[in-house]
């Protein structure tokens, strides 16, 4: 023995010397890469849903970028006319102050003024860099409704259900400005600061047209009951504010 760091033996007349500390750190590197990829593999199953609907939505909005039916919202323009003055109607009542930064909206949804939007089987959430998936809880409610009845038109004509995708929510005054220096179009006291107006994607429906028209029809009948302001935009999206 050469102490406790190596050994010798003798095998068929000749010495061999096993080193025994590299061989522990050969075995606690293997032993470290199982823990990683048990601990990678719960995960996995923890999040096996929201990660199925994004990877599945990423990868058949492909076709967006090739210009396909994806890119288009049928009668939209007509159905959902509700611009900026419009839509302000909605804010009479109900609604938070703009609040400076995201972490100001992160303690009102720790108090509870405001509920989290969430990766569900009804819809999903798409990746927000201006805005946190924070809402107040009248927006929650509309989706719910809005959800059941377009899981309703879509069991009539035979359709599987198809999530839509929430890409914008509630933004902080800094965050509402640096989008307005991106892009024209917002305004720094956009609606979006108020806790009741999200953005759904029409592209982000990929090759499922009849889904997206399912969607579109429901939305507009919802819109004449009095329950939303809709507006059409162009870039990809339907601008929706609740009463």
């Amino acid at each position: 023995m050469r102490g406790f760091h190596s050994a010798k033996i003798t095998e068929y007349g000749q010495d061999i010397t096993f080193d025994m500390s590299t061989s522990f750190r050969k075995m606690s590197i293997l032993i470290g890469m199982v823990l990683m990829c048990m601990g990678t593999a719960m995960l996995a199953y923890r999040f096996r849903k929201p990660l199925k609907l994004r990877f599945r939505h990423a990868w058949e909005s492909i076709d967006v970028f090739a210009g396909g039916l994806s890119a288009s919202c049928p009668g939209c323009e007509s159905k959902f006319p509700d611009v900026v003055a419009v839509q302000e109607n909605a804010y009479r009542s109900g609604r938070i102050r703009p609040q400076e930064t995201m972490d100001d909206l992160d303690r009102l949804r720790r108090k509870g003024v405001l509920v989290e939007l969430e990766d569900n089987d009804r819809y999903v959430i798409g990746e927000m860099d201006h805005s946190r998936p924070y809402v107040l809880p009248v927006v929650k409610a509309f989706l719910d409704e809005l959800s059941r009845a377009y899981a309703d038109l879509l069991q009539v004509r035979k359709l599987d259900y198809r999530p839509f995708v929430i890409i914008s929510a509630t933004r902080s005054i800094d965050t509402a400005e640096e989008l307005t220096e991106e892009n024209p179009i917002a305004r720094r006291r956009s609606h979006h600061l108020f806790g009741k107006t999200i953005d759904i994607s029409y592209k982000r429906f990929g090759r499922h047209e009849s889904e997206k028209i399912c969607l579109i029809e429901v939305l507009s009948t919802l819109r004449r009951e009095g329950r939303c302001y809709v507006k059409y935009e162009k870039r990809g999206s339907l601008h929706l504010t609740v009463r």
